[in-house]
């Protein structure tokens, strides 16, 4: 094939529990039309020996070995080794339906949208959970889209669950956790339609150990500077003026949040008041709160985080004594 149709891109580091599901998922396709291309960032357990596998089953699979240099430099070389003009990723513990990249390939060019977007299933050790963009087939303008995505309401920002032309990936992924989350939304503002599909085709493995459920002060601190660094994109590129305050208060609320979680993180207490001082600090500029935008409840922590941070703590360590789920059996080991 000289010219595949899709590239799909994974970043693969100590995987190899759950690689060959992943590559199998990709075999499996119904569209044929692609290459795979597995940027293998450093592993040290039997990962690389199973990528190599792989490639030397199939021809559409491209393997690069090398030095650990962490998950959005991986995605970054991908992108740039891709040769096809529409691009796709898949996280290398997750997997995917069959007709997964053949729906939306299909969708994509039919609606002449830029990028297409799926439904997916949380993948927990013993159940999923469907979560769906839409119902049917929704066709967005960009605006409408951009608003969904910076909302996190139906379309999120994960990159693996969406199909893009080429030429709107033109902001590299920062080397820092939730790249996708400070990216993904440029790629939106880039595009001039988005496609949504109501059916479930992407299987998110949720695992205690992955960044997205690893309790990580520096994650949270990660987090919370991409959402500002989204209020601040749209402001400065005058974007959704009419959402703007919504956005700002969506800051204060997420601070709260991360604030929240790094009290409840059980590292050292030095630690923990120094983050949640950080947060604070990353806060103040965004002040005041709005109550036609924020909940009373988070109105009141964050009056509480701004006036009397290690108050803050310690009640949110004490609330937490109420919290009786317990989340763990429920996540693939």
């Amino acid at each position: 094939m000289e010219k595949p149709e899709i590239s799909v891109i994974t970043a693969v580091f100590n995987i190899g529990k759950y690689l060959r599901q992943c590559l199998d998922s990709m075999l499996a396709q119904t569209f044929h039309e692609w290459e795979l291309i597995v940027i293998d960032d450093g592993s040290t357990d039997d990962s690389p020996a199973i990528c190599d596998e792989y490639a030397a089953r199939d021809s559409r699979i491209r393997v690069v070995h090398k030095a650990n240099t962490g998950l959005s430099d991986s995605r970054n070389l991908g992108i740039g080794m891709a040769k096809a003009d529409i691009i796709g990723f898949i996280d290398s513990d997750d997997w995917i339906e069959p007709d997964m990249f053949r729906t939306l390939y299909h969708t994509l060019i039919d609606s002449g949208a830029d990028i297409a977007v799926c439904g997916i299933y949380k993948a927990y050790r013993n159940s999923s959970k469907v979560k769906l963009p839409c119902h049917g087939i929704v066709t967005y303008t960009r605006d409408e889209a951009l608003d969904i995505i910076l909302e996190d309401r139906k379309i999120h920002s994960y990159v693996w669950n969406k199909l893009y032309r080429k030429e709107v990936l033109k902001e590299k992924m920062p080397s820092r956790m939730y790249e996708d989350h400070g990216t993904v939304y440029k790629w939106f503002i880039n595009a001039n339609k988005v496609v949504a599909i109501g059916k479930p085709l992407y299987h998110y493995r949720q695992r205690e150990g992955s960044i997205d459920h690893h309790v990580n002060p520096q994650r949270s601190i990660d987090f919370l500077t991409s959402e500002i660094e989204r209020y601040q994109y749209i402001v400065a590129h005058d974007l959704l003026p009419q959402r703007q305050e919504f956005f700002r208060n969506r800051v204060l609320r997420i601070g709260v949040q991360m604030a929240k979680e790094v009290s409840r993180s059980g590292v050292e207490a030095e630690k923990i008041e120094r983050y949640v001082l950080k947060i604070r600090d990353m806060l103040m500029p965004f002040l005041p709160s709005d109550g036609q935008y924020m909940k009373r409840k988070h109105r009141r922590r964050l009056e509480k985080l701004v006036g009397g941070p290690y108050k803050f703590i310690r009640s949110m360590k004490f609330s937490a004594i109420f919290n009786f789920k317990i989340k763990h059996a429920y996540f693939s080991k």
